[in-house]
């Protein structure tokens, strides 16, 4: 009977090493009459036999639960991993939604930039041709400037001539009228030239005066365009100041919307290269 015992200890350690694979000794096994029929010392020594199979399959036992405790603590481990993991991807998630929207403002204020840029190309290419204007304007101003000073110096010169047989007309008055004394026989004469010189001296002096008048009218006509030259230097002064400034001002949007975007598209890559963005379930980047 006790040997029936210790064969049901061994068969249920079987069973739990087994896995928990239920195994019974029917009734009607004739395992009890075999043992039945076995002598004293066979009986012993069977019960030796399964003693050793009973400490073998304790130590594989308690090994299987040494090895089970360990994987789980493994599992345990892994589990407080993957929460870790769970929460780096969350905050992974929200930081990649944030520099998306970041990325989608930039992208906007750029778009708002490109426009103000090209708005601004076609006031200044407005004003380039408005200062083309004012160049060619100022040329021609120029030009004719120079016309009115030549015609000026021509008529001083001609007021010169002028002058010059004047004072000759006049030095021959004076001697006419020394010669007049002398020429009393030629004073019909000298009347007659007398006369033709002081019609010649009157019509000089008419003509003098009309040359005076002119120049006159010239001086004024160059003092307007003088002024006029003076009003046009200052307004292209002005011009090119506002021009200047605004070209500075477009330099300056541009060179900080493009520092802006680089310092953006820097951070956006750094940002690529130093998370893992790869989805797990997918396999593929997020």
């Amino acid at each position: 009977m006790k040997q029936f015992i210790v064969l049901t200890v061994v068969l249920l350690a079987i069973q739990e090493l087994q896995g928990g694979s239920v195994v019974t000794v029917d009734d009607k096994c004739t395992c009890k009459d075999t043992l039945n029929t076995l002598t004293k010392g066979q009986l012993i020594d069977r019960l030796v036999l399964c003693n050793q199979r009973n400490d073998n399959l304790e130590k594989i036992i308690d090994g299987l639960k040494k090895e089970n405790n360990i994987l789980r603590k493994e599992n345990d481990g892994l589990r407080a991993e993957n929460c870790q993991l769970s929460e780096a991807l969350k905050r992974e998630k929200e930081a990649r939604q944030k520099a998306e929207k970041a990325l989608k403002e930039c992208q906007k204020n750029t778009e708002n930039l490109k426009e103000t840029i090209e708005q601004l190309k076609k006031e200044l290419a407005e004003a380039q041709k408005a200062l083309e204007k004012c160049k060619k304007e100022l040329a021609d101003c120029k030009k004719e400037n120079a016309k009115l000073l030549n015609k000026i110096e021509e008529l001083n010169c001609t007021i010169t001539q002028l002058q010059e047989k004047l004072e000759r007309c006049r030095g021959r008055e004076r001697d006419l009228q020394c010669q007049l004394d002398e020429c009393k026989k030629k004073l019909n004469i000298c009347n007659n030239e007398l006369i033709a010189c002081r019609k010649q001296q009157e019509e000089l002096r008419c003509k003098i005066e009309r040359l005076n008048t002119e120049i006159e009218k010239l001086r004024k006509q160059n003092a307007a365009c003088e002024k006029d030259l003076n009003t046009l230097r200052c307004e292209t002064s002005e011009f090119l100041a506002i021009a200047t400034q605004r070209q500075s001002q477009l330099t300056s949007i541009i060179q900080r919307a493009e520092g802006e975007s680089s310092a953006i598209k820097a951070s956006y890559i750094g940002f690529r290269n130093s998370h893992d963005l790869t989805c797990a379930p997918c396999a593929g980047p997020a």
